[in-house]
């Protein structure tokens, strides 16, 4: 349902888009901004009740890719600060540098 919906995500080049990685039970959308992100919750939602499946937004957290932007505030979701880091399949992300030895260690 959100590959339908290109346009809420994050443009990569000009043959892809990306709206979300999904691996079990772990998701990410991915979006451009706080607009697209709320119709992404939209369609997760209508997804959650044709499925029976529950998002629990108060285990989600909201990050800002752009260091030069403060993540703006989505009631009910958890917004990481600047040099906060949260964990993604075992991977820290955040907007602060990339410790190096962990991208060795990836490689």
């Amino acid at each position: 349902m959100l590959r339908s919906h290109e346009e809420y995500g994050v443009c990569l080049n000009a043959d892809h888009t990306a709206t979300s990685t999904l691996f079990s039970d772990d998701s990410t959308l991915r979006s451009n901004s706080i607009v697209h992100l709320q119709a992404q919750l939209v369609v997760v939602a209508e997804y959650c009740d044709g499925s029976g499946a529950k998002l629990n937004l108060s285990k989600s957290t909201l990050l800002a890719m752009n260091r030069n932007h403060d993540c703006p505030l989505l009631p009910g979701v958890y917004v990481l600060g600047r040099v906060e880091t949260v964990k993604y399949l075992g991977i820290p992300f955040g907007q602060s540098s990339v410790d190096h030895v962990l991208v060795d260690s990836l490689e």
